[in-house]
């Protein structure tokens, strides 16, 4: 008995250092990836590393990686085992400067690009463009995504402002000036953080990590257009809020530059920069109110003579409020109604509106580093948000005023399940 222990004990010593060699070889090969020397930001996806966290995620919770294998079965689409494939165990990306900040470039292998491709149409809705040299060109239905394809490889430029890529995509398929990813300036800064994915350009960085039941994620950036107050004082929300949101901040700037946006619900950008005293807070609470509105329609009698017909209606409306630091002058610009029916209070320098009347606020006395805190729940806002959004209890993120016009910003995502894998549970949302 004792002899069988020991021989199973070095088979599974074998068999583990089996698996770091092999997981070792796949990162010294993924190095091996060529960038455009001229990048100036790269991005990593770790997809050894998120193999692993779901794989031992599968091996603690067993019945639900076994149910959603079965719902796999029984789907006919193309499936991620299916996809055609070649993954790097580090997969790399790059933004070039002639693009907008949105758009990024991968260059990865494939195994077969006619399985990628039926893959890519099933769950990406790519679709394949008329034939142009001896390259297969496809791009997606809302145009965020297009790409390169020939029987080893696809380049994919992803762009969330919908730029023109395709063009790009075949010069950095001809590009000869590429360089190892390795001897890129910022592969150091790339490789400095131990997260599933990371981001690293001149003077940003952004990490994301896939964790049991939440994504977290952790970003540094540079703007001009906030500039948060050093040490705040956080207010007390209801802890079933739907929404809640507090800044502090010198924010002219960003009111200048989105003036356009605040004309079309008639506030002067002028004269909130004039007014607006750097500070302000909104609360979406958990109950409905009752409005009622008047509804003027216009008749004729019987004598054919224009008549004025006035209705009142009751209307459920959410109950919100938006309290800030500010001028009372700027209650005289601020319209009476934005979509609802508004309430005003004024106190001192604070201006407040909503569409109740609580205007009640608590301020806690503990000062914290943060200029910036917000939090909503989608799962209670139903079709207020998108559906992908709907898969998280919660979404919560603080900022905080680094030297300089630098800004640290954290989002945590958390999970309806918490024992599972976020990674999991946001390509799976139909098994939450």
């Amino acid at each position: 008995m004792k002899k069988v222990l020991i021989y199973l004990f070095v088979v599974v010593i074998i068999l583990l250092l089996a698996a770091l060699a092999y997981f070792y070889y796949r990162s010294k090969q993924s190095t091996k990836q060529q960038v455009p020397a001229i990048a100036d930001a790269l991005l990593v996806i770790k997809s050894d590393q998120l193999f692993k966290k779901i794989s031992s995620n599968a091996l603690a919770h067993p019945s639900y990686y076994w149910k959603l294998r079965q719902s796999a079965a029984e789907d006919t689409t193309a499936t991620w085992n299916d996809a055609g494939m070649d993954l790097p165990a580090n997969l790399y990306g790059y933004h070039l400067p002639a693009f907008k900040a949105s758009t990024f470039f991968i260059h990865t292998p494939i195994k077969d690009s006619t399985t990628f491709l039926r893959f890519a149409s099933k769950n990406f809705g790519i679709h394949i463009l008329p034939a142009d040299s001896n390259k297969t060109r496809a791009i997606s239905t809302d145009s965020v995504i297009s790409m390169v394809i020939d029987q080893h490889q696809v380049i994919i430029g992803i762009s969330l402002e919908k730029e023109q890529t395709m063009s790009a995509l075949y010069e950095l398929l001809k590009d000869t000036s590429s360089i190892p990813v390795t001897q890129h300036p910022l592969y150091p800064k790339l490789m400095e953080s131990k997260a599933d994915v990371v981001y690293a350009g001149e003077d940003d960085y952004i990490s994301i990590d896939f964790d049991n039941g939440a994504i977290h994620a952790k970003g540094t950036f540079q703007t001009q257009l906030i500039h948060g107050a050093k040490r705040t004082r956080a207010k007390q929300f209801e802890e079933n809020s739907i929404a809640s949101f507090q800044l502090q901040a010198d924010i002219d700037s960003l009111i200048r530059r989105n003036k356009a946006f605040l004309a079309k619900y008639s506030i002067p950008a002028d004269t909130l920069t004039r007014y607006f005293g750097g500070y302000l807070d909104a609360e979406w609470k958990a109950n409905w109110l009752e409005q009622q509105d008047t509804v003027i329609t216009y008749g004729y009698d019987d004598n054919f003579e224009k008549t004025e017909q006035k209705e009142i209606r009751n209307t459920k409306v959410p109950e919100f409020y938006v309290r800030m630091k500010a001028s009372p002058h700027l209650a005289n610009y601020i319209p009476k109604q934005v979509v609802y029916q508004l309430h005003f209070n004024k106190r001192a320098d604070t201006l407040t509106y909503g569409t109740g009347t609580d205007f009640s606020s608590t301020i806690l006395t503990e000062e914290t580093p943060y200029f910036l805190r917000f939090q909503l729940n989608p799962s209670k806002m139903e079709k207020h948000v998108p559906s992908f959004l709907q898969a998280f209890n919660r979404i919560s993120g603080q900022a905080e005023q680094l030297e300089g016009n630098r800004i640290e910003m954290e989002i945590i995502l958390t999970n309806r399940l918490k024992n599972i894998n976020s990674l999991v549970q946001g390509l799976f949302p139909e098994q939450n």
